[in-house]
């Protein structure tokens, strides 16, 4: 009996297969965002551009969750569920959010000071977009359109919220 040695390009093959399921499990778990660096960008069915476009998003600093990385690409997933890849020069680590009111208003007040009872700046209706500056444990604050504030971390879509 001989014994051959192994296939070097199917070791290869195999490794960067596992190492690529293990990074993207343990991404999968971090609460992760980032946000669009360009005016656009297309989400797209697989982790290169041979699979076909899915979206195109069209909003320098939307935010998205990360879910899984794989080389140059992160698998997204957006503020309606839909899930796809983004080439990582596309993103930024740069904090946006975007206005999650969840009352029946449909808005929030940006105050003066982290406090529900401070001043109000100015209203804010949900899916607005706003930059994200600093967050302590229950407060972010944001500025939009040369108005500086703070909110709730809870209506805030694109912060961890143990960030």
């Amino acid at each position: 009996m001989i014994l051959r040695a192994p296939n070097n390009i199917a070791v290869a093959m195999v490794l960067t297969l596992l190492s690529a399921m293990v990074l993207c499990s343990s991404h999968a778990q971090a609460a992760e965002y980032m946000s669009l660096a360009k005016d656009e960008a297309r989400m797209r069915y697989g982790p290169s551009t041979d699979h076909p476009i899915k979206w195109v998003y069209q909003q320098k600093g939307w935010p998205f969750e990360v879910r899984a990385r794989f080389d140059q690409w992160a698998k997204v997933r957006d503020i309606n569920g839909e899930e796809g890849w983004i080439h990582r020069s596309l993103l930024s680590t740069r904090d946006f959010a975007l206005i999650q009111a969840n009352n029946e208003r449909n808005y929030v007040i940006l105050r003066k000071k982290k406090n529900p009872e401070s001043a109000g700046v100015v209203r804010l209706e949900d899916d607005s977009l706003v930059r994200v500056h600093e967050c302590s444990e229950l407060y972010c604050k944001v500025g939009i359109a040369g108005y500086r504030g703070f909110l709730e971390k809870k209506v805030l879509w694109g912060v961890a919220q143990d960030k």
